[in-house]
């Protein structure tokens, strides 16, 4: 059996109007545009979006400036602690919705728009998009006969994820409201995190905590309809923990042994390098064969003398950038969970710290001269003792706190005036006073003078102690064949096996030219010094006879 849908529009009737069948799809597109950020209609598209639905935290699909992998990478971080401290017991929980967008009520979906401040018109629109759906069999290649469908929304609908997380938006406001106690860093308490109909649910191990946590699943099934498959629901707890058993049994979900965390290990690096450089230079991942260029010189950038593939250390090295600026430009869960924790990527990480952090305070220390403070006459979070913002040095570099580690630079500010607090050391003044305070910068950070960095330049600053080669724009111009290319560079970085280069290898051959039997083989031999070629590549350029000796590889491109 086999389903089709038809649509019917409860739009209003218009001169020139489409067919029903035809109208819901027009009127679903217009309403998809209404939820993009785009600059031609983002003044009228914003006019539909009250600020109630702009949740901080919430859910990652509905919150500005939360990342798509924040939820990941805070979920890798809180596990890590998971066994910091013996006197505390966690859990999380995975919870798996049983069909989520097949069950999902439409009814709640459209209460909680109107709730949210939505105009009533545009909540009509949304119902007329999401109610009006017929479904029909196929009985033997033919359909037969249309029946509506009650709940649920259609897949592959540009407006369902965002309806989605409205529902999982009234889940996450329930579960902070309710007294569930999640697991804490500094004055950030995290209790779930969320992603599309991913749940994970973080707690103390306990059974006030499990029965609470139990209400709230009971509540999301009996308002919206969506329901929790308890066989696919996982549990983990901290080691030892005395209830997990009790608290197991409660749910009745199953425990699970481990969670992944989200840094890849270096030996899975290694081994995807080695599975790509097999792959690029002979088209197959068996065997062992011979490459004569190195795969890090292989993934330089094409200035460089590489051919522009990504490499694993300066996406991570990009990766890194664009988590630190982010961390002071973009407010998120994510940001804040690490500043609570840790205070800034400058302050000397801790030993018990987690890989990626230790990661981003290695990339911190290697782009300090590279980022800009601006302080802003309001609302600046840097830290006071720990951000480079005092012309690119720590004020802790000279003056370590003695008290107060977690003062901010706003609390040193009055009027657009600096006001340094009595308490602290007053040698300092000397080196802030002089420090402009802007009005209203741009972004309180800056790249080289770019308020609106790209991962490019970031990446590039990767490679900043390399120097570019000569002869890369003439190899990857414009209009480039990749064949030739390709065997241009190898000539250019020694990647042929002509004799001279397998004789560095310990690898020997017959030296002789095969063409001119002449002289010893190699790459500019081959392509100038010989007669045999020189005459078949001086008949294909005529202008190569000009010169009085044999060019070089160089020297052709400048001809």
């Amino acid at each position: 059996m086999a389903s089709s849908s038809a649509y019917h529009s409860n739009f209003p009737p218009l001169p020139g109007a489409l067919p029903p069948a035809l109208a819901c799809p027009v009127g679903l597109n217009f309403v998809s545009n209404l939820t993009k950020e785009d600059p031609v209609a983002e003044e009228f598209s914003l006019s539909f979006v009250p600020p109630a639905t702009k949740v901080p935290f919430s859910t990652d699909e509905l919150a500005k400036g939360v990342l798509d992998w924040g939820s990941s990478l805070i979920a890798s971080e809180i596990l890590s602690e998971f066994n910091g401290n013996p006197n505390k017991k966690y859990f999380c929980a995975k919870l798996d919705l049983r069909k989520a967008f097949n069950t999902v009520s439409r009814d709640f979906i459209l209460n909680r728009l109107t709730l949210k401040g939505f105009p009533d018109i545009f909540v009509s629109w949304i119902k007329g998009c999401i109610s009006d759906v017929h479904f029909s069999v196929n009985v033997n290649g033919a359909l037969e006969g249309f029946f509506p469908s009650s709940s649920g929304l259609r897949q592959g609908c540009p407006l369902s994820p965002l309806l989605f997380s409205v529902v999982m938006d009234s889940f996450s406001c329930e579960i902070d409201d309710s007294n569930f106690e999640g697991i804490i860093s500094g004055n950030i308490s995290v209790k779930h995190l969320l992603y599309a109909d991913d749940i994970l649910v973080i707690g103390k191990a306990s059974l006030a905590n499990a029965n609470s946590l139990k209400s709230l699943l009971s509540k999301l099934a009996e308002h919206t309809g969506l329901c929790i498959n308890n066989a696919k629901c996982s549990i983990l707890y901290s080691k030892n923990t005395p209830l997990a058993t009790q608290i197991t049994s409660l749910l009745g979900f199953f425990n699970a042994e481990d969670i992944r965390g989200a840094v890849i290990p270096k030996g899975v690096y290694k081994y995807i390098d080695k599975l790509c450089s097999k792959f690029l230079f002979y088209g197959s991942v068996d065997g062992k064969k011979l490459h004569l260029v190195a795969w890090k010189n292989t993934c330089l950038p094409k200035c460089f003398g590489g051919l522009g593939l990504p490499a694993f250390e300066a996406l991570r090295f990009g990766f890194n950038c664009s988590f630190i600026w982010r961390f002071y430009t973009s407010p998120s869960l994510l940001a804040a969970w690490f500043k609570a924790k840790f205070i800034s990527p400058w302050k000397t990480a801790p030993s018990m710290a987690s890989k990626f952090w230790k990661s981003i305070c290695l990339t911190a220390a290697k782009i300090q001269g590279n980022i800009q403070f601006h302080i802003a006459s309001h609302d600046c979070k840097f830290s006071f003792f720990w951000d480079p913002w005092c012309n690119a040095s720590a004020v802790a570099t000279f003056r370590p706190p003695s008290t107060s580690p977690y003062l901010e630079v706003m609390e040193c500010i009055h009027d657009g005036s600096w006001l340094i607090p009595s308490y602290l050391d007053q040698s300092i003044y000397g080196f802030i006073l002089n420090i402009p305070i802007s009005d209203n910068p741009p972004a309180p950070i800056s790249w080289r003078g770019n308020f609106k960095p790209c991962f490019k330049a970031f990446v590039m600053h990767f490679y900043e102690d390399r120097h570019k080669v000569s002869w890369y724009t003439f190899v990857w111009h414009r209009n480039y064949a990749l064949r030739f290319s390709s065997f241009v560079w190898l000539a250019m970085v020694d990647g042929l096996k002509t004799a001279d280069v397998l004789a560095k290898r310990n690898i020997f051959i017959p030296s002789l030219c095969p063409f001119c039997r002449a002289s010893e083989e190699s790459i500019s031999h081959l392509f100038f010094q010989c007669e045999f070629s020189f005459l078949v590549i001086s008949f294909l350029l005529p202008s190569l006879q000009n010169f009085l000796l044999r060019p070089t590889i160089i020297q052709i491109f400048n001809v």
